[in-house]
């Protein structure tokens, strides 16, 4: 029997079949495994009859009843890698061809994290962000450290299983924003990173998707996932990469209205507040002065 070499962790809920069209953008190799954590779908126990695709002697189900989200799934997952090396996949995407030859290059590599290309089925504008933060890397204008904390994104990724196991990282689980948190602790953490100009993920666009949620319960998840994991890279000696309070807030603005502005501008007025009677001192910049953040990214000086 060939030791695994890979493990690919995918959480599900409800769309059995585009869960079989993932897997069957995966070959059947005896160093992969597949991991496949069902999230309480509605019809968990009868799904797997109509799908021939998903049975496969490298797929390993898990199915959980407490329906936490993706975060909690993948974190589940993670109690069960046997690979080298952890890939992350959600359910609605699929992996392109001939993306296997790809990562076989990076097999022996010493790094804790390598990053890939992707490509987009509608977006251009997700597709131009998470290759064009790999560009910058590639022309010198972001370090491989830069690059990952602009792209907390799980997917696209490959990660070395000893330092995931050895930094003991995990997923925060949240209903929103379900992998910040973790990638600002892979960012802060990783020694070695690798960054490949190669595509080797197709992400696909699919509403009703967790992504796709911008109600003001959303938003404000969301928000406050962002500022929890800038708190952590700010206590860890790093600057801030990206901009999402201020993106957030004019999010609100732009998808909810003015009403939905102002109750993010009067939540975070009481969390200051809050923050000040605890005398809880080491908050971020744009934390602590959050109106003033949002005028300088505004202006394009931070």
């Amino acid at each position: 029997m060939k030791d695994i070499n890979y493990s690919i962790i995918i959480p599900h809920k409800n769309i059995p079949d585009l869960l079989a069209r993932c897997i069957e953008s995966i070959p059947e190799r005896g160093d992969i495994q597949v991991i496949v954590i069902d999230d309480n779908s509605d019809d968990a126990d009868t799904y797997l009859k109509k799908y021939p695709e998903l049975f496969r002697s490298d797929i390993e189900f898990y199915f959980t009843k407490e329906g936490k989200g993706a975060s909690y799934a993948r974190n589940v997952g993670m109690e069960h890698i046997k690979g080298k090396w952890v890939l992350f996949a959600d359910a609605d995407d699929t992996f392109l061809p001939g993306w296997t030859d790809i990562i076989d290059q990076y097999l022996e590599s010493g790094a804790d994290v390598i990053q890939f290309k992707i490509t987009h089925d509608t977006r251009r504008s997700d597709l131009l962000c998470h290759n064009g933060i790999i560009e910058e890397y590639v022309s010198g204008k972001k370090t491989a450290q830069e690059a990952l904390f602009s792209n907390v994104t799980c997917w696209a990724k490959m990660f070395s299983a000893l330092f995931l196991k050895g930094n003991d990282i995990r997923f925060e689980e949240v209903k929103y924003g379900t992998d910040v948190a973790f990638g600002y602790e892979i960012a802060v953490k990783a020694n070695t990173v690798e960054v490949s100009q190669s595509a080797i993920y197709m992400v696909s666009y699919r509403e009703g998707s967790l992504t796709t949620f911008k109600d003001r319960e959303a938003l404000l998840i969301r928000y406050e996932t962002v500022k929890r994991a800038n708190a952590y890279a700010a206590d860890n000696g790093f600057k801030r990469y990206e901009l999402p309070h201020a993106i957030e807030v004019l999010k609100t603005w732009r998808k909810l209205g003015l009403r939905d502005y102002f109750y993010f501008i009067r939540h975070e007025r009481y969390e200051i507040r809050r923050a000040s009677k605890v005398q809880i001192d080491k908050k971020p910049f744009n934390y602590r002065h959050p109106y003033l953040y949002v005028l300088l990214v505004l202006l394009r000086l931070v």
